[in-house]
């Protein structure tokens, strides 16, 4: 009888991706290979961020997924442990799939109100562009979109009332995504409702962008100082690298994953 391995060929793991020995069981790491141990982001490896981080799971240990919970963690669905404090926290990611933030109470109470939308600067974990919107899906809302200039004005001040080392983060060029995507090869941008910028009074893209350069079809907004000021810009990016959030709740129909 041939027996399927538990992990998989492309070194993904975790409860995002299923095991080839059984599509109900998330993926394992081959404890006898160069990539034991699986990662909060789902992918094998040998370093610090893969094995020894709190949501980390070392394969080269005796069964780590059936193991008990110390009396302060609580147990991400069907994965690891992780200190209690870490749930509801509004920290995305410490489990896989941000159970974690799930039904936490009332989202928007960490949120900026503004004409009945809220919004909501998450500097603290960057993400890929996909991530981010499932994690502000998880708050029922989806990546701001800002379309006018008082929008745009609001999340400057959400930027300029940062902790210190959060908006170091920002201001050194890192930039955080917003709904703002290329919805197809022809150049046209599109809002997270769907609304084309073309069809918007406001745009704020940074000097000779966007560029559309090696697949940078998602936007983001940086931090500019300027003269007697400051200021924010968009910028085009690529969708895999990974950024700071904004999310928004209300004044919403539907987003398209690319």
């Amino acid at each position: 009888m041939f027996f399927l391995p538990a992990w998989r060929g492309d070194l993904r793991c975790g409860p995002q991706y299923p095991s080839p020995a059984d599509a109900g069981s998330p993926a394992e790491c081959n404890p006898a290979s160069l990539h034991p141990c699986c990662s909060p982001q789902g992918w094998c490896g040998s370093t610090a961020a893969h094995c020894s981080c709190q949501p980390c799971l070392d394969f080269r240990e005796p069964d780590p997924l059936s193991a008990e919970c110390f009396e302060d963690e609580r147990r991400c669905p069907a994965w690891s442990c992780i200190p209690a404090s870490l749930w509801c926290d509004d920290v995305y990611g410490d489990c896989p799939g941000f159970e974690d933030e799930a039904d936490c109470g009332d989202p928007v109470l960490d949120y900026t109100e503004r004409n009945g939308t809220y919004y909501k600067l998450v500097p603290r974990r960057a993400m890929t562009y996909h991530d981010a919107q499932k994690a502000c899906a998880v708050d029922g809302g989806h990546l701001a979109d800002l379309k006018t200039p008082e929008l745009q004005d609001l999340i400057l001040s959400l930027i300029l009332n940062l902790s210190f080392a959060d908006f170091l983060d920002i201001y050194w060029g890192e930039g955080c995504f917003i709904g703002l995507q290329n919805a197809g090869d022809d150049d046209t941008w599109a809002w997270s409702d769907g609304t084309p910028l073309s069809d918007c009074d406001f745009s704020s893209w940074a000097p000779e962008e966007p560029r559309n350069n090696d697949g940078a079809n998602c936007g983001m907004v940086l931090y500019v100082p300027v003269p007697n000021g400051n200021n924010i810009v968009w910028d085009d990016t690529s969708c895999d690298v990974q950024h700071c959030f904004i999310c928004q709740i209300g004044s919403f129909v539907k987003f398209r994953l690319l």
